[in-house]
């Protein structure tokens, strides 16, 4: 099973945002596990509890209303970038008003994003 899922960075003053593919590890099949013996078969459990990975923290969900940012996403036909202020942060998504005016970025299309400073031009 594909799950994807957001990794975080923080560099300096910058705040990124990646979106990353992983597989799941898949418990041992059931037949295997009975002849490991009892004590391998509940060891072998709690590994794979160990080792399974939890879903990160939504990392677009510390930014705010108004905070300018860029988010690239991914469209069939190739990448773009939402250049512009927070209007809407939702965990399934985020609004960005810019200059051509409104963009709502799926969660699952999003590639990277980041805070940016304000524009110099105003």
């Amino acid at each position: 099973m594909v799950h994807r899922t957001a990794i975080s960075c923080v560099c300096g003053s910058h705040y990124y945002l990646t979106m990353s593919n992983f597989l799941t590890p898949q418990p041992t099949p059931r037949d295997q596990v009975a002849s490991m013996g009892e004590e391998s078969s509940t060891a072998s459990k709690a590994d794979f509890a160990k080792t399974s990975p939890t879903p990160p923290a939504l990392p677009w969900m510390e930014w705010e209303v108004g905070q300018r940012v860029v988010v690239r996403y991914r469209k069939p036909d190739g990448l773009y970038d939402a250049l512009g202020h927070l209007t809407e942060v939702e965990p399934t998504h985020v609004t960005v008003n810019t200059r051509k005016g409104l963009v709502t970025v799926p969660a699952e299309v999003m590639v990277t994003g980041k805070r940016v400073p304000e524009s110099p031009f105003g």
